[in-house]
């Protein structure tokens, strides 16, 4: 009996157990990130005894629930499912469901798979075809980072349906950021007896919004982040570089400089609002007489805001071509 055999092929037979029994991405620790989360839909069935809610697709249930159209769809006139994830996360796997089973079974749904980061531009992720009964599921190798996904039903014989969507991924352990000390500067002149402000720059991109950055947890070589003025403020928000995307000023306190072991590297530690790590470095050059930094009350009008500090004259052109209005973020009252 190949019980009795020897370890070896036991632990070989468990592990095909665990991956037939709850599929390779729970093996390999991945969540279904899908589970509970909110979805809107084009039309929603109100009959056979039930309503089929949008959010049935996603309550964790395959056989008698999930969502209906109530209605064929066709590529002219396509019924859709819309699933917000809720923050973005790096998806290995999506398995999409149909009734396993009932009295439609033959019935399809062709169908089209997006995805997206801002609910605005999506990209075609997968396609094929639903077969209620006979192949109900398809699983789709993704590899790429969503919020929102959308599936749309393009034809079939059957009503627009989909019983389940199971999204496999996670959370990046570490979200790298785009960052530019002294922006505007390409030496990066740093004193370290200054007792200044240094000033940074955090570009915003479609996978980072700098408003969801916990802004008391920004360190940078162990400086802390300097009020501007007397107003409170911790940063500025505006588009910097000029892509319509917004950015974050900041200015670290100097006199928290950590100067053991100083190198030509300063690196940036820090959180996302929900707690996603973030890491940055740009180069720096050390230098004994240091630079002049901006004081806060210099120019503070030219950034919205009282107390606000412009860096140096070759960043504030820079800011003032990218222009537009900014915001300026307080440090919250404890």
């Amino acid at each position: 009996m190949l019980w009795n055999h020897n370890s070896r092929s036991v632990n070989l037979l468990v592990c095909l157990v665990v991956l037939f029994c709850v599929g390779l991405p729970s093996a390999l620790g991945l969540e279904n990130v899908a589970l509970n989360k909110p979805c809107t839909a084009s039309s929603v069935y109100g009959g056979l005894g039930r309503t089929w809610y949008p959010s049935q697709a996603t309550d964790g249930i395959i056989v008698g629930s999930g969502w209906n159209a109530g209605r064929h769809a066709s590529e002219s006139s396509q019924s859709w499912l819309k699933v917000d994830l809720e923050r973005v996360y790096m998806i290995d796997t999506i398995n999409l469901w149909t009734e396993p089973e009932g009295k439609f079974a033959g019935y399809d749904n062709d169908y089209q798979l997006y995805g997206s980061l801002d609910d605005v531009s999506y990209q075609l992720i997968g396609e094929g075809t639903l077969v209620q009964g006979h192949d109900p599921m398809d699983e789709l190798a993704i590899g790429q980072s969503f919020q929102y996904l959308r599936y749309n039903v393009i034809g079939g014989t059957n009503w627009a349906n989909l019983s389940e969507i199971e999204v496999y991924g996670y959370r990046p352990l570490a979200m790298g950021v785009t960052m530019d000390i002294m922006p505007g500067n390409d030496i990066n002149p740093v004193n370290p007896k200054s007792n200044g402000a240094l000033p940074v720059a955090i570009y915003g991109t479609d996978l980072l919004d700098v408003t969801q950055i916990n802004l008391d947890t920004l360190m940078l070589e162990g400086m802390g982040l300097r009020e501007r003025g007397n107003s409170g403020n911790l940063g500025i928000y505006g588009d910097i570089n000029g892509d319509s995307i917004d950015d974050l000023m900041l200015h670290f306190d100097m006199r928290d400089l950590d100067i053991e072991g100083l190198d030509d590297k300063f690196t940036l530690n820090g959180r996302l609002l929900d707690g996603t790590h973030l890491l940055g470095s740009d180069t720096v050059r050390i230098v004994p007489n240091g630079v002049a930094f901006a004081a806060p009350e210099t120019l503070a009008a030219s950034w919205g805001g009282s107390g606000a500090a412009i860096p140096e004259p070759a960043t504030l052109g820079l800011l003032a071509v990218g222009g537009g209005a900014v915001v300026l973020r307080r440090r919250r009252r404890k």
